[in-house]
Formats: structure tokens, sequence, C-alpha cells
């Protein structure tokens, strides 16, 4: 059967679509479009085709665009009627600045669910191996047992406290973190005056006190060969051995007064979506200074389980800042100044299509951008 037939069986004859079309336009309110006002050739007849009041191009008799204004009208006043909110958190926020809550009534997408820590250990400069010609121990590091059995059993162990050409992150450290006890600040505060009554006025002072020259506590998992355990006893032997003039630290930082011994810790927390940063804070001149040997007791009638191996290390810090967006550069800074001069783009998707959930967990550097004016914790592979 021919075309002419197929549309009188369907009730559509082509030849009145002109017709239809400017009845279809004059009912919603749109014009009938020339073919030229969709490709830019003028000459082919398309009058069935219209726009509509979004300036699409639809067809005359199903028009697939759906106007949701007067619904989203409706389902705001439902929702009002309810004290249902589904704002953003800013939207939400900035609500609360012009509104009171009178009814406590709570907001789904303001609520804090879940988020996730990072601790990141830097690399302090030692001067336990030479990086010229062969990266051996140093002289007054080769003879002592407790080094040299290290490098014999694992170079990596002695790396980890000397900072190379690579980057400056400790990760052999920062992976094995199940606990950080940040601290708080505060500010000092002092009374002034006092009235015939024995009333007083409290003023605050400054906040410095509560930044600097303190200490904070990190727990480590260990793993068999107590990794963990051999760095933080290696880092605690120097330290002691520079201050009693056993080692000598690198010429270099000696000039230039760096207490060589000394690293940064810095801890971030990710909102649910394990990118989104929205706590920081830098630990600044970060060093050890117990040694969990305690871990490690035994009684009779007992084994030594796993959970001796969760070591409580003490480290104390010079001073440390929280939200300083100045910390995020020196963060970058910690991959070395190739990547930190030449700004990565591309970074690696925190879901895998091909896997069907999230990526791979091994991640070759960290890395923080801004967008959509808040700071993101990304990872770039090299």
């Amino acid at each position: 059967m021919g075309s002419s037939a197929n549309n009188a069986n369907i009730g559509y004859n082509f030849d009145t679509s002109t017709k239809l079309a400017n009845a279809y336009a004059e009912h919603n309110q749109t014009k009938p479009l020339n073919y030229s006002d969709v490709s830019g050739n003028p000459g082919k007849s398309s009058k069935n085709r219209v726009s509509n009041k979004l300036g699409e191009v639809v067809d005359p008799i199903y028009d697939y665009v759906i106007y949701v204004d007067e619904i989203n009208k409706l389902i705001n006043n439902m929702n009002k009627s309810i004290n249902y909110n589904n704002e953003t958190t800013d939207a939400y926020f900035n609500r609360t600045v012009d509104y009171y809550n009178r009814f406590k009534m709570p907001s789904l997408n303001e609520a804090f669910t879940k988020g996730f820590a990072h601790v990141f250990i830097t690399r302090p400069d030692c001067n336990i191996r030479q990086t010229q010609p062969d990266g051996s121990l140093v002289d007054l590091t080769s003879t002592v047992g407790m080094f040299k059995q290290a490098w014999n059993r694992n170079n990596n162990l002695i790396y980890q406290l000397q900072r190379g050409q690579d980057h400056q992150f400790m990760y052999s450290l920062s992976n094995k973190v199940i606990s950080f006890s940040p601290n708080d600040e505060y500010i000092g505060t002092e009374t002034y005056g006092k009235t015939w009554g024995g009333y007083r006025t409290t003023i605050g002072r400054t906040n410095v006190e509560s930044k600097s020259a303190s200490e904070l506590n990190i727990t480590f998992k260990d793993d068999r060969d107590l990794n963990a355990y051999t760095i933080i006893k290696l880092w605690c032997e120097y330290i002691s051995g520079v201050y009693r003039g056993e080692y000598e630290p690198n010429k270099n930082n000696i000039y230039k007064k760096i207490l060589d011994y000394a690293s940064s810790i810095y801890y971030i927390i990710t909102a649910e979506d394990g990118e989104t940063i929205i706590f920081w804070s830098k630990y600044y001149g970060t060093f050890p200074s117990t040694v969990p040997t305690t871990q490690f007791a035994w009684a009779a009638g007992n084994i030594i389980d796993s959970s001796s191996v969760n070591i409580d290390v003490k480290f104390n810090y010079s001073f440390k800042e929280d939200c300083n967006p100045e910390t995020i550069g020196e963060f970058n800074y910690c991959n070395g100044n190739y990547y930190y001069i030449n700004k990565p783009t591309s970074f690696t998707s925190i879901y895998n299509e091909n896997y069907g959930h999230t990526g791979d967990t091994w991640q070759r550097r960290p890395y923080i951008i801004r967008e959509d004016n808040r700071f993101k914790l990304k990872f770039f592979n090299i």
C-alpha cells in the first residue's frame, strides 16, 4: 500500500500540514518556521515545523518539550505547606541568614552525612644517606648498627626520612594512620576593671598560644615487619644523635638554620563525595617524641595479637594553621617543583565506569584544585 494510503489510515495527510502547523502554532502561541530558520538553506518548505515558546524547533503535532514552570510552582507551594525544604546547602544557609526557623524543621541537604579523613605526613630531611654518588649511608650513620640493619633489610626505610627529587610525602606512615587527634584553637581571656558591686568585664586576647608549641597523638596500624615502628625509632634516634653531636645535619640546612628532622602534617576532611574539602589543617615543624615500645607488653597466658601493633605516637609541632588557604599551595608544592609550576589538568576519577564502582585506591599524587569556589582533593597518575 502506498504512502498516501498509510497517511489516510492514520488520519493524517501531509498535504494539509500547513494548516495543521498554523493551527498548532496558534494554539500554542508559536509560529511556523521556514526551513532557512533551522538550517540556513532556503528554498525547501518546512512549514510543518514550528518553534515553541522557548524558541526550540518541534514537530507540529507532537511537542516533546515539557513545560515545568507551572508544575514547579505547584510543587514549591506544596513543599512550603508542609515545611519541606530541598534547597542546596548554600541556598539554605542564605535562607537562615534572613529567616528564623521557628519550628526547627530540618533540611535534607543541610545535614552532614559522612566525611573522609586524610592524613599526609611529609618527609624530613635527615642527613642519613648520601644523595651522590651512590646514595649509600653517610659516614656518621654507616657504622651505626640500627641504621645499617634497616638499610640492608629495606633501604626504603631510610628513604622515608630524607627528602628526594620526586616528592615530599611519606606515604609509608600516611597509609598506616588509623587515628588522628587534632587540637582545638582558643583565645586567651582576661578580666578588666571592677565595679563597686564586684562586677568585672572579660575581654578576649590572642589565639597564638593555642596554635603554637604543642603536641598531638597519632595511632598507626603497623604491619608484620613493624615498619612503622622502625621508621619512628630511626627518626627519634637521629634527633637524639643530632642533639648530642653524634650526627651532623646537611651543611645546607645548617647554613639556612633549617631543623632537618622536622616535617609537616596535613589533615584533610572531605565531604561525602570524597573530593570536596570541608576542613583542613597543617602542622608545622612536627617530629615524633615517643617510641611506642610499651605496645609490645606481654603477660603469661596471653599472645601478642594484632591489637599490639596499633602504636600510639606523640608528635610535637611548632605551630599550626586551620583552614588557611595559603597552606593549599604549600600542599601542592610537596609534589615537587615541576608539578607545582606545571599544574596538572587531568585527574583520576573517583568513579570507574569499567568497574561500576569506585576507582583504583592506589594513587600516585594528591593535588588540590579550586572548583566552584571550593577546594577539592584530586589525584593524578604519572
